[in-house]
């Protein structure tokens, strides 16, 4: 779901949906900013899949990425390796953001781990 660029949440967060309820209200409660003002975030066959999500909050500036880098199924459960970019010394826009990542994978029942692991981007002059 490369869609999360339009989606405004504003705090820090993780989720694991796994039905169709808990997803619809949270498509229902976040704010979409798709200059075409479509509900950018689609349905979801839960029988099938379940939707991952991690949020890193408001920011006041560009620059700032959280992406889902891996996912790793265990025997125990389902590890989901989160990256946040901070921007460094870099140039970046001076607007608000808000960065996320939402996928999908094979459904599954397991506990999910999110780990989230830190970088700053450093940019030459």
């Amino acid at each position: 779901m490369n869609e999360s660029q339009y989606i405004s949440h504003r705090m820090v967060a993780t989720y694991v949906f796994n039905d169709a309820a808990s997803w619809d209200q949270f498509r229902n409660t976040v704010t979409s900013n798709d200059p075409e003002g479509r509900n950018v975030l689609p349905d979801v066959d839960f029988t099938q899949k379940t939707v991952l999500a991690a949020f890193s909050g408001m920011k006041t500036s560009g620059g700032y990425t959280t992406l889902v880098m891996r996912i790793v199924e265990e025997p125990d459960r389902v590890a989901v390796v989160v990256q946040e970019t901070t921007p460094g010394n870099c140039l970046v826009t001076h607007n608000i953001t808000y960065p996320g990542d939402i996928v999908t994978v094979v459904k599954t029942g397991k506990p999910v781990d999110f780990i989230l692991e830190y970088l700053s981007r450093q940019c030459t002059e």
